[in-house]
């Protein structure tokens, strides 16, 4: 059994660089952006962002895009938390900015998941 992503939360005010591209006012891509995740801090016992492992926090995303496991997406917009559906990674990158506090960092482009057969 494989498990990746089970579920993703993004928003367009979390600090990274999300989009939502829309056509005809119905989303057709998302972009969602990654600077490593968060861990619990041994100091404070609270989560904060990590930069040092780029890689640690986006494993269920990258086993998502590889096995092409659909993800539940959820889009908060004002004070509403918006049930997407299911969504597939269509590309992962990982790509730098040196702007961010770290200079690499993953794009995860989704694409509405279509059913098989």
């Amino acid at each position: 059994m494989y498990i990746g992503a089970t579920a993703l939360y993004f928003s367009d005010t979390m600090g990274y660089k999300n989009t939502v591209t829309k056509i005809d006012n119905i989303i057709t891509q998302i972009k969602v952006c990654g600077i490593g995740g968060r861990i619990i801090s041994e100091v404070t016992n609270k989560y904060e962002q990590e930069y040092s492992q780029p890689l640690k926090f986006n494993y269920p995303m990258l086993f998502s895009a590889e096995y092409n496991l659909p993800i539940r997406v959820f889009y908060r917009v004002d004070d509403k938390i918006i049930y997407l559906g299911l969504w597939s990674i269509q590309s992962a990158t990982y790509s730098s900015d040196s702007k961010l506090l770290s200079n690499m960092y993953w794009i995860f482009t989704l694409v509405k998941s279509q059913p098989t057969e």
